[in-house]
């Protein structure tokens, strides 16, 4: 069995009622459509460690080619069940630097993240399945939101942290 990676959530506040007004989640949606996914908690990366013991986030655990290519997927279930278009941002957690370049650790020594959006190139969608390769390391998170007409979106939640 391949590696699970996780695949942190943030689903913007329309979504995760429309996904509760619907009793179901990303990943039973996933699972309809044939997606090997499995639902998970894990410790946020960015979330602050000083403010105490917060709840684990929501995870999707799949193999790196499932997290690679799930974002289209997603934006497929979402408008199935929205009837809208669905707007979904990949975020990679980044350490935050201080004025001079150096990353800024909390009190214990460890690094401060922050969830940065992610920029695909476009030569990679470009090239044949056989020049492609999967390489994921660390998380990844995705934040989810719902557009609501032409010229206005709904904000993405930033994610936590």
């Amino acid at each position: 069995m391949e590696d699970q990676r996780e695949l942190f959530v943030f689903a913007s506040p329309e979504v995760a009622e429309l996904l509760a007004d619907n009793s179901t989640n990303l990943v039973e949606l996933l699972q309809q459509e044939g997606v090997a996914v499995r639902r998970g908690s894990a410790p946020d990366p960015a979330a602050d460690p000083s403010a105490g013991s917060k709840e684990p986030a929501t995870v999707i655990l799949a193999s790196a080619a499932v997290v690679a290519a799930i974002t289209p997927l997603i934006v497929k279930v979402v408008e199935r069940l929205t009837r809208k278009t669905a707007l979904v941002v990949e975020k990679v957690p980044v350490a935050l630097l201080d004025g001079n370049g150096q990353v800024v650790r909390d009190p214990s020594g460890r690094p401060i993240y922050w969830w940065a959006d992610r920029s695909r190139i476009a030569a990679e969608q470009e090239q044949s399945p056989e020049e492609r390769s999967v390489t994921i390391q660390g998380p990844l998170g995705i934040a989810i939101g719902i557009k609501q007409s032409p010229k206005a979106a709904t904000p993405l939640p930033p994610g936590p942290g």
